[in-house]
């Protein structure tokens, strides 16, 4: 008797699914599913060079497969900062955000995929790799060579973390870098950034940070076909203000 009326509560009252042993309930005569309501919070809004992100939950997001990254809007990379972007290859991101870290994802259609180490110089940035500049401050206010605004890259064959990039040695702690191949298609790689690496105390919604993300894709000759950014002005690259030394051309990420 115990146990029908449990099954009626949660048939009858469906806030009470949570405490019934399970994350759904089917009503056995006409076939009808009830699911508890998802820990992920929907969407995200991108506005000019301005990303409004979602607080998630880590567990929804501390993978390049975790659940909650379906639920979250990606924005595509267009901006051809140096060559041509490869015929059918794409990438776009997602970023969100805890208490405890701050978490990007790219996800690229690229195949096959060029790794760095099949080239004899070893230079990452002329193989499938991804660019994440992260930032503490959003001062956009030029050169980066101290405080926590880094560079960072991730291999998409192997989601090696480089530390090569502007000041990204200097990191402490590192972030963790890592990636998930689908085979015949593409990539992802992840980085997630501890708040205490980017020097923030007290993450909170409607803080703002100044970031940006680009894509590099190689060839077997160790070449890079181009760069794709999310915020860059390709007249710059090579130059003083390019994205790679000078913050001024990097978009902004806002904690929703």
């Amino acid at each position: 008797m115990k146990h029908s009326l449990q099954a009626a509560a949660c048939f009858l009252g469906l806030v009470l699914l949570a405490g019934c042993g399970s994350t759904a309930a089917t009503q056995s005569t006409n076939t009808k599913t009830a699911t508890t309501t998802s820990s992920c919070t929907n969407g995200s809004a991108a506005s000019s060079n301005t990303l409004t992100v979602a607080e998630e939950p880590s567990s929804g997001v501390d993978s390049p497969t975790a659940s909650c990254w379906s639920d979250i809007t990606g924005t595509p990379e267009t901006i051809a900062d140096t060559g041509t972007l490869p015929s059918g290859d794409s990438v776009s991101f997602k970023v969100a955000w805890n208490t405890s870290n701050l978490y990007i994802l790219a996800d690229v259609t690229a195949w096959p995929i060029y790794n760095a180490a099949d080239d004899a110089a070893g230079d990452w940035w002329e193989s499938d790799t991804t660019e994440y500049g992260v930032s503490g401050l959003d001062t956009h206010a030029g050169p980066y060579s101290s405080g926590p605004t880094y560079q960072f890259a991730v291999a998409g064959a192997t989601g090696i973390l480089y530390t090569t990039g502007q000041n990204a040695s200097n990191a402490s702690p590192l972030p963790k870098a890592m990636n998930d191949i689908v085979q015949g298609k593409g990539f992802s790689t992840e980085l997630i950034v501890p708040w205490q690496t980017l020097e923030v105390t007290k993450p909170a919604s409607g803080q703002s940070y100044q970031f940006d993300i680009a894509q590099d894709f190689g060839n077997s000759a160790g070449q890079r076909l181009a760069q794709v950014d999310w915020q860059a002005i390709p007249s710059d690259f090579g130059t003083s203000q390019d994205w790679h030394v000078d913050t001024a051309d990097w978009g902004t990420i806002t904690l929703g």
